[in-house]
């Protein structure tokens, strides 16, 4: 995943110093949104859509935190227009074979893109 982009580190299960872990979900987030922009994959959908659904983010600090991370990676980013069309029809076609590996409670692609868009508009108005 690179380089951190000033989230404060935590531990694994609590656990400060863990070498398996060392990142917040905010910075699994943001690496999985900066993603949608350079790669078509099933299991970056199911994780954000996962990670939306597991908690609250600060939309400021995950929209700046976003755009150092796709610079950083010289990644274009244009969160208005949420997840790149061409893409998501990709995935579409295989999501169900995709995430047999990941889960057993597979979410509804639809529901996914729809709750996709929906938080990066928010981080776009949050800019």
């Amino acid at each position: 995943m690179g380089k951190t982009i000033g989230f404060p580190k935590i531990g694994w299960l609590g656990y400060p110093n863990h070498p398996k872990i060392n990142l917040l979900f905010e910075e699994i987030l943001v690496e999985k949104l900066r993603s949608l922009h350079q790669r078509a994959r099933a299991r970056d959908y199911y994780d954000i859509y996962r990670l939306l659904n597991h908690g609250s983010f600060d939309s400021q600090q995950i929209s700046t935190a976003v755009e150092r991370k796709a610079a950083q990676q010289d990644v274009a980013l244009d969160l208005e227009t949420g997840i790149p069309e061409g893409d998501a029809a990709a995935v579409d076609e295989y999501w169900a074979q995709a995430l047999d590996r990941l889960a057993t409670d597979k979410p509804a692609f639809e529901d996914v893109v729809s709750a996709i868009n929906s938080y990066l508009s928010d981080l776009s108005e949050s800019c």
